[in-house]
């Protein structure tokens, strides 16, 4: 290790709703950790949140009894952070507003920043990402990045506890309404009301639309894979994998015909603690894109020690050692019909 490296180095993962900061030190030892609200640039102003993370850091430095002086770069793997120029100006705009932090900067999307930590150099490898929200990355041999999602609840977010607690509770109101047949959603409704403390299903209008915070309606899906041995709370889990599928089959597009034989894939998000429900949907999903097999792993060490061992290596050659490699979880054969 040279001079130059040592000292002390930040990672921050920003999600849609919360995140999560590491220091590291020049052995990438963890010297402090810390957790805070989201840090979504679409959710919130962003110049908030630049003064939210400048705050943060000088926070933790102070907590921790570290030298602020020492502190060599910083990392950030924000949601949302999808356009270069976008970033570029953010950067410019907290080094002039924070001249106090460091000079070295490295920012892109939270998705991003998990794939170049966990597939470096030349490996191919996807990260698919369903937390609260969800988003699919794929990085080539060259560097480039494709994407598919990760576009918010609004427009995106498939296969994500979003997208299965919004699917579940349409499910519900729509079989109550008669515009769909042969569904029986009374575990569907049972659930609902005893995770929202609500005797109506109307109530829940509330939620979705007056008092609205997406990770409130997200939150639903935890309560929801209790009960997947219910054949509504299943389907809609079958469907949430046949999107998140879908979203892997796109990017995969842009491999060769041989890389795609074989798929690396890295899960992030609680929707993965209910793989069995998700399974089928999600292997139906890859059939017919000449997709052999895929293997699915935990993502090495944490996003936010991903992030900081990242600001070092491209913000200063600086190449820190990572003390954890990718946990491999499952492989899979993707049969023909």
């Amino acid at each position: 290790m040279t001079n130059e490296s040592l000292g002390y180095y930040a990672g921050i993962e920003g999600g849609a709703t919360g995140s999560k900061l590491v220091i590291i030190d020049a052995d990438t030892n963890q010297r402090y950790t810390s957790s805070a609200p989201g840090t979504n640039f679409f959710l919130t102003d962003h110049t908030i949140i630049c003064q939210r993370i400048a705050d943060w850091i000088l926070e933790v430095f102070e907590k921790g009894s570290l030298d602020i002086q020492k502190l060599r770069a910083v990392g950030l793997g924000l949601s949302g952070a999808e356009d270069e120029e976008f970033n570029r100006k953010f950067v410019e705009g907290f080094k002039k507003n924070n001249k106090g932090l460091t000079e070295n900067f490295y920012l892109t999307s939270d998705s991003v920043m998990t794939l170049l930590a966990n597939f470096p150099g030349e490996e191919n490898g996807i990260v698919l990402i369903a937390g609260t929200g969800s988003s699919c990355r794929l990085k080539m041999s060259n560097g480039e990045v494709k994407g598919a999602g990760g576009w918010g609840h609004q427009i995106g977010d498939g296969g994500s506890a979003f997208w299965i607690a919004r699917e579940a509770i349409q499910l519900l109101f729509d079989a109550e309404d008669g515009m769909i047949d042969g569904w029986d959603t009374v575990v569907i409704k049972e659930l609902l009301f005893e995770h929202y403390q609500i005797n109506d299903k109307t109530r829940i209008l509330d939620f979705l639309y007056s008092k609205f915070e997406k990770h409130r309606i997200a939150d639903f899906a935890v309560s929801l894979a209790t009960r997947v041995d219910d054949p509504a709370v299943a389907e809609v889990f079958r469907r949430a994998g046949d999107i998140l599928g879908r979203h892997v089959r796109t990017v995969a597009k842009h491999l060769s015909e041989e890389d795609r034989q074989t798929l690396h894939i890295v899960q992030i998000g609680g929707v993965f603690q209910s793989w069995s429900a998700l399974e089928t949907g999600f292997v139906n999903a890859l059939k017919g894109a000449g997709i052999q097999k895929f293997v699915m792993y935990d993502p090495c060490d944490s996003p936010a020690m991903g992030a900081a061992v990242l600001a070092a290596r491209e913000t200063r050659g600086i190449y820190l050692e990572q003390k954890e490699e990718k946990t491999k979880l499952r492989e899979i054969s993707v049969e023909e019909d």
